[in-house]
């Protein structure tokens, strides 16, 4: 959902969506209205009966992505009309899988967990598979919108705005010559809270069993592209069970929402506490002016990045930096570094480490790294108010990857402070 990585990465995913109506209309006949557009969209894309009913169809391909080592591959799969999983392997960097069911929908990755979205949750997630699957436009929007044409990488396209009963609106541009979807803008969920905008481009549209697919797909999301490329597409052929069941892990997070990703608030600054399990990390430690933190974590963070990578090591959760001797002080003791799931033979200066489990007190900061001061201030007059006392520096978790999300006023921080457990019950 996708995440730093999938969503991303997570993080890290799938998609594809439709098509449109004639130009070159004589001079005296009424211009295409929204519904005149998306209607004959469905014709160019095959018998709309046959698209609204197939009975599976599987998809695989190769996919490139900025700053991939691996060879990436992914394979989607539908069965009905309401049953899908997608999967992108990474090689050593892990599986990002996708799908839904017809209660949930879900994204696992590496960095960010798992996310279980339901009912209103789920309906973007579901929208973008039936696209996908090439679903007649009517059975994904209630209404549509005309708006002023555009150009799309030199494509000349109508602009609608397709409305939902429920949910975000998408906006699709439809080529005025071949009546094909040329690009969709769409808002999937960020599996740390609130929407991911998504942009599609798609392009080589060929034929299979007479329905139109585009075998290759750009993805722009936040400002980095990846580019699909279909090998292979196969519609109503047999499906197996572990083709299209939700992954182990992904059903017993259905099952117990507290095996799901942690999901900011839409405002920070709230204080609860905790009891967090113990996580191995590979790290680097350092001592640094506290107007200097941020350089330092620039170098430090993807050093650590770059030693996971050669150490083959996989990571389970987004960066952090914890500052062992607190967060006062021109000179501050920091540790920086990503979890890791076992422990593996680490390749350069990063070692391993461990963040400690027990009780914490916890909050969330949304907005710009230079206000994080504020919120620790909140942080410890709570503490201060609640008879909470601390034990160890606290760290941060950043869950939102800057290069991915230039907003800084989305950006999601979480801060955790260990605190002594005998504080506990006089804060409670």
């Amino acid at each position: 959902m996708d995440s730093p990585l999938a969503f991303v990465s997570s993080l890290v995913l799938a998609g594809s969506w439709f098509l449109g109506s004639a130009c070159g209309a004589a001079t005296d006949d009424p211009p295409p209205t929204a519904e005149s557009i998306l209607d004959r969209m469905d014709e160019t894309c095959g018998d709309v009966t046959r698209r609204a009913n197939l009975k599976s169809l599987r998809m695989k391909g190769g996919l490139q992505a900025p700053g991939a080592g691996a060879k990436i591959t992914f394979t989607e799969v539908h069965v009905g009309t309401d049953r899908v999983l997608h999967t992108t392997a990474m090689g050593d960097f892990g599986s990002f899988t996708m799908g839904s069911t017809p209660t949930v929908s879900w994204s696992t990755d590496p960095a960010l967990g798992i996310t279980v979205r339901d009912g209103d949750e789920q309906l973007g997630v579901v929208r973008w598979f039936a696209f996908n699957r090439r679903a007649p436009w009517r059975t994904l929007y209630e209404s549509a919108e005309l708006l002023a044409d555009s150009d799309v990488d030199g494509d000349d396209c109508w602009t609608l705005r397709m409305i939902p009963k429920s949910g975000n609106d998408a906006t699709w541009y439809v080529d005025q010559a071949t009546h094909l979807p040329r690009k969709i803008d769409v808002k999937v969920p960020n599996p740390t809270g609130g929407d991911v905008a998504m942009s599609w481009l798609f392009e080589d549209w060929k034929a299979v069993d007479g329905i139109p697919f585009p075998h290759v797909k750009k993805m722009s999301v936040m400002g980095v592209e990846m580019v699909y490329r279909y090998t292979s597409i196969e519609l109503d052929v047999e499906v197996t069970p572990a083709e299209i069941d939700p992954p182990a892990d992904v059903q017993a997070a259905i099952d117990d929402p507290k095996l799901r990703s942690t999901r900011a608030p839409e405002k920070g600054g709230d204080v609860t506490i905790e009891t967090i399990e113990p996580r191995i990390v590979a790290s680097m430690r350092a001592t640094v002016k506290s107007d200097e933190i941020s350089k330092q974590l620039a170098r430090m963070l993807p050093e650590v990045g770059g030693s996971l990578a050669q150490s083959g090591a996989e990571m389970t959760g987004p960066p952090f930096t914890r500052y062992h001797s607190g967060i006062d002080g021109t000179e501050l003791d920091i540790e920086a570094g990503i979890p890791v799931k076992q422990r593996v033979e680490l390749k350069g200066r990063a070692v391993l480490s461990e963040l400690p489990g027990g009780k914490a007190a916890t909050t969330w900061h949304i907005g710009p790294y230079g206000e994080l001061p504020k919120t620790y201030a909140l942080l410890r007059t709570w503490m201060k108010e609640h008879g909470v006392e601390g034990s160890g520096g606290p760290w941060e978790i950043y869950w939102t990857d800057p290069g991915l999300e230039p907003d800084p006023l989305k950006w999601r921080t979480q801060i955790i402070w260990p605190i002594k457990d005998d504080a506990t019950k006089r804060g409670s």
